[in-house]
């Protein structure tokens, strides 16, 4: 009778023991799969963001901008319509071609009441493309 309880108090531990590496096993199965479906998004929004069509409009925060210069210092792009959607490819339609102060060239793609649609030609932003008040680039003559 001693012999049967132990036995019963032995399969029972065992039986337990397994029980637990059996929940430990299923746990790291569904940790395995999570971090497969994690790092599946990841390479999906990755390739997504660099495979994106060239001229795909971006939305822009006004205050991380590029940054154009006049004679009264820093002028930030977007600065009328900070919600205006940044075009990164131009197209080929021109109003005309003045230079800023700094002697960096922009080409006027499209004019607005007090806005230009501009194209740099040369500097540090060169072919980016943005919308500027036309009250910060001196010598604008409409």
């Amino acid at each position: 009778m001693l012999l049967l309880q132990i036995l019963g108090v032995v399969l029972l531990v065992v039986v337990a023991i397994k029980l637990v590496f059996f929940a430990i096993g299923v746990i790291s199965l569904l940790a395995w799969f999570l971090g497969l479906l994690l790092f599946a998004l990841a390479v999906v929004w990755i390739f997504k963001k660099l495979l994106a069509p060239p001229g795909q409009a971006s939305r822009v925060d006004p205050k991380a901008g590029p940054q154009l210069y006049n004679h009264t210092g820093n002028v930030i792009l977007f600065e009328e319509k900070p919600d205006l959607l940044q075009i990164t490819k131009a197209d080929d339609t021109t109003a005309g071609t003045i230079t800023i102060p700094n002697g960096e060239k922009i080409k006027v793609v499209e004019e607005a009441e007090n806005v230009l649609k501009i194209k740099l030609k040369s500097g540090l932003h060169k072919e980016k493309v943005a919308w500027v008040s036309k009250s910060d680039v001196t010598g604008y003559k409409t």
